[in-house]
């Protein structure tokens, strides 16, 4: 696994996306490696949102909690060279492979402790009115963080808030 950052330089009236497409190589032994190449998407002059669909699974989760959400019939998203047929979805900003996380405090250790996505790894409420949404798009599968309040130990309490994460089937992942 690994931490990237990426700067928000568009400010308040642009929406960045991070795009993640994997690339097969070869390791220094000539096994098949993967990794990802990463570029920014930004909203000024392109057509990207945030893709709320209108039918969504509203997941059951509080505070730390995760929930295992199963790919739809014929969907496996391939992450580091592994189809995947599951996800667990954490509260708190993530998606992981294999097993469930609840960690709410952000670390690069935490982050890189399990097969991991991190929209935002923050400590996450959903209890003033957000909710965390599962969506079957066809070709990808989307999660929501929708109107959920991140604790920030610098800003504090930071209500409203909506990110969210898309997998598609060829293995690209785009958060936002």
């Amino acid at each position: 696994g690994f931490v990237l950052s990426v700067p928000q330089t568009d400010g308040p009236a642009g929406l960045s996306v991070l795009e993640l497409k994997p690339r097969t190589s070869q390791d220094a032994s000539g096994r098949p490696a993967v990794d990802y190449e990463a570029c920014k998407i930004s909203s000024r002059g392109r057509d990207f949102n945030l893709y709320i669909p209108q039918r969504y699974t509203r997941l059951p989760l509080g505070d730390d909690e995760a929930a295992k959400v199963d790919f739809p019939p014929g969907f496996a998203f391939p992450f580091y060279g592994k189809d995947r047929a599951e996800m667990y979805v954490g509260t708190n900003g993530y998606i992981t492979f294999g097993e469930a996380d609840t960690s709410f405090m952000p670390s690069a250790e935490a982050h890189s402790s399990k097969p991991r996505i991190s929209a935002l790894f923050a400590d996450v409420e959903t209890a003033a009115g957000g909710e965390v949404q599962y969506g079957d798009l066809g070709t990808a599968v989307s999660v929501t963080w929708s109107n959920v309040t991140v604790n920030d130990d610098t800003l504090g309490r930071l209500p409203g808030q909506t990110f969210q994460t898309i997998l598609f089937q060829d293995g690209t992942i785009w958060m936002g």
